[in-house]
């Protein structure tokens, strides 16, 4: 009995130690972001978004699809999230693996995270703030000014929710 009490000590610490295991690799792409993919599609798909040859977003998922073929080509799917809810009508793509030509990471696409519409995604062009005209965003002060005025909205927000 002394075995059989050791071996299910042994196992519960094991299940424990597996769950926070878990647990934080799950939890730490909540610290780290999945960056913004640029997919080009292949010529003549009618995959992309209004008949796009690419578009951008997180690949949130590839999962295989449940088809009844030969199985001699990929049959994987990719789930991605587009973003820019209010402007396409839906937040995710399905793609499949047959309309992917090519996958990049471009750094020069933004990734916005909205309160409303969930998070916006594109490559920005300028910065226009009323009254104090347009930035490129070939400018030198473009990301300062951009950060800066984040910081402004962050604060004006705070203080209109303690009022």
């Amino acid at each position: 009995m002394v075995w059989l009490t050791a071996m299910g000590l042994t196992m519960g610490l094991l299940m424990v130690v597996y769950l926070i295991g878990l647990i934080v690799v799950n939890g730490l792409a909540a610290f780290w972001p999945a960056r913004v993919a640029q997919i080009e599609l292949q010529e003549g798909s009618k995959a992309g978004i209004n008949n796009a040859p690419w578009l951008g977003g997180k690949i949130v998922k590839i999962q295989q699809k449940a088809t009844q073929g030969d199985g001699t080509h990929d049959q994987s799917e990719w789930q991605v999230m587009v973003g820019n809810k209010e402007v396409y009508g839906f937040g995710f793509k399905y793609l499949d693996h047959a309309d992917i030509a090519n996958v990049s990471y471009p750094t020069d696409i933004m990734l916005i995270e909205r309160l409303e519409y969930g998070d916006a995604m594109g490559i920005p062009v300028a910065l226009q703030v009323k009254g104090q005209g347009t930035i490129p965003v070939t400018a030198v002060e473009f990301t300062s000014r951009l950060q800066s005025l984040v910081t402004e909205v962050n604060q004006r927000r705070e203080a209109i929710q303690s009022c």
